[in-house]
């Protein structure tokens, strides 16, 4: 009996340590993973920026897959920018599927695209979010275009 019993605690015990192990580990993929892909190094040529960011797996918000954000700025129109992420992401292998695209209050327009499980979003900033960030970053608010890019 008691042969049994230990032998049932010993199961029970390294069950739980095998989910503890499963469940602890950061989900996939991470922040560092995101910026791998090729799709991150895409910027609107003469665009300018505040630079790159996201928020990694593990956060404040719980246990989630990372998110890649960059923000840009060009005096170059929407339609232009559109254009020209469309044709590089279709180089690289992307599919356009607007379903995906980011629904963001503060976007006044939004466009998607996938590849595999990944999908990469680009969003045109107006209202007061833009004219809130130009106000407190004076650099960029000669600017007429805001935009920013998702990938998760």
């Amino acid at each position: 009996m008691r042969r049994r019993r230990k032998a049932f605690t010993a199961a029970v015990v390294g069950c739980a340590a095998l989910l503890a192990v499963g469940c602890s580990r950061q989900p996939h993929p991470t922040l560092n993973e995101l910026k791998k892909i090729p799709a991150t190094s895409i910027v609107y040529p003469g665009s300018v920026g505040p630079g790159v960011g996201g928020s990694d797996s593990n956060n404040k918000f719980g246990v989630n897959a990372a998110i890649f954000e960059r923000i840009q700025l060009t005096n170059d129109s929407a339609a232009q920018v559109l254009t020209f992420y469309q044709q590089q992401l279709t180089d690289q292998g992307w599919t356009r599927d607007d379903a995906v695209a980011q629904g963001i209050a503060y976007l006044t327009q939004s466009w998607g695209w996938t590849m595999g499980k990944r999908r990469i979003s680009l969003g045109i900033i107006g209202g007061d979010y833009k004219a809130s960030f130009q106000q407190r970053l004076p650099q960029y608010a000669a600017y007429s275009t805001m935009y920013e890019v998702f990938l998760q």
